[in-house]
């Protein structure tokens, strides 16, 4: 799902664009060269590049008025001129951006500012479409293009609290839905290999400048713990239901017998191996018991807290173990993938 469209379809994207909405970004990129942090941020200066959008954009008026002559009908189906054939499509820097652009998207959509409820309203516009972007497969790509071609962004889909990130996502994609690979080698502007990187590290500049200067209440607190949850009748996403238990792997019987000074390729190191394999087991066990006895000191019970096992039992968050469980959670939380153990209230735990 993070893939660009002309690298994943395998059908001719039609190229609609809104040539009008590139005036929006023209004149954000125009007024980014004026922040006084650009000079630092762009050390080589301004250069020509606004000058190139603009350019392209009046290309593109042109491509519009050339397919909309409805007199014309040769014209108006011009294969080249409408749509982007996959087969002919080469790797562009441009394809790399567009992948970022995804990412941004889909952790934007993700994320949960502090203090809010996790959990989306069943079948919610935002569970539909995240779930959407977890079913894409390569090649079938309608849904995407759908949401990028003339999209006016995420305006129902990202938490009401970050709306004003919305037309950061419609700048962000009306610039890459240009079709860049009719403009390379161009005869009439000079396209340079990197533009959509520059274009995406301006626009964002002006955004972080924004949030840091200018609109310091707009600068929200996200919850680090929990991204939003996707709540839809049929879900791509892993069955919350299921609570598989697992090893902590900060307690390796392995890691117990190297803080014992024990080698492993020796027999009396294999022999107390095992022994404190059945010594770690004993104590799991025991934990148990003393967990389902105490009362919980962890913030929302039986909510879903990402690490809890490394932070109930006060792990250092840099060990392998608790990078371990990090990942764990990260790909279930994020991605679906997996499947992990959600905390319980001391009642739940005791069966009460």
């Amino acid at each position: 799902m993070f893939s660009a469209l002309e690298i994943s379809t395998d059908k001719p994207l039609e190229r609609v664009l809104d040539p009008f909405a590139l005036d929006n970004v023209i004149r954000k990129l125009r007024a980014v060269e004026q922040l006084p942090v650009f000079d630092r941020a762009f050390p080589d200066g301004k250069g020509d590049f606004v000058e190139m959008l603009e350019a392209v954009t009046e290309l593109e008026f042109t491509r519009k008025r050339f397919l909309s002559k409805s007199a014309d009908r040769k014209a108006a189906n011009d294969i080249r001129q409408r749509f982007t054939d996959p087969k002919k499509i080469l790797h562009d820097p441009c394809y790399d951006v567009q992948s970022i652009y995804w990412s941004l998207l889909w952790f934007f959509l993700r994320a949960l500012p502090t203090g809010k409820p996790p959990l989306d309203v069943l079948d919610g516009d935002f569970s539909r479409f995240a779930n959407s972007l977890l079913e894409h497969t390569v090649g079938d790509d309608a849904f995407r293009a759908d949401h990028f071609f003339q999209w006016r962004g995420p305006t129902l889909e990202l938490h009401a609290a970050l709306a004003d990130f919305v037309p950061l996502f419609q700048n962000l994609a009306a610039y890459l839905a240009i079709p860049w690979h009719m403009y390379k080698n161009h005869p009439e502007v000079h396209v340079p290999n990197d533009h959509a990187h520059t274009a995406v590290r301006r626009l964002l500049l002006a955004e972080i400048y924004a949030l840091t200067k200018e609109n310091k209440g707009l600068n929200i607190a996200l919850d680090p713990t929990q991204p939003r949850i996707i709540n839809k009748s049929t879900s791509a996403v892993t069955d919350r239901s299921k609570q598989p238990a697992f090893r902590d792997s900060t307690r390796t019987s392995k890691r117990r017998a190297a803080d014992a000074g024990l080698d492993e390729d020796h027999s009396d190191g294999k022999r107390r191996k095992v022994e404190l394999e059945d010594s770690e087991d004993d104590d799991d066990d025991s934990d148990s018991d003393e967990e389902a006895k105490a009362p919980s000191t962890l913030p929302n019970p039986g909510r879903v807290v990402p690490g809890h096992r490394c932070y109930q039992r006060k792990c250092n968050p840099k060990s392998a173990g608790a990078r371990a469980e990090k990942l764990r959670d990260d790909r279930y939380l994020f991605f679906g993938v997996g499947s992990r153990k959600p905390l319980q209230t001391a009642a739940a735990a005791t069966g009460n």
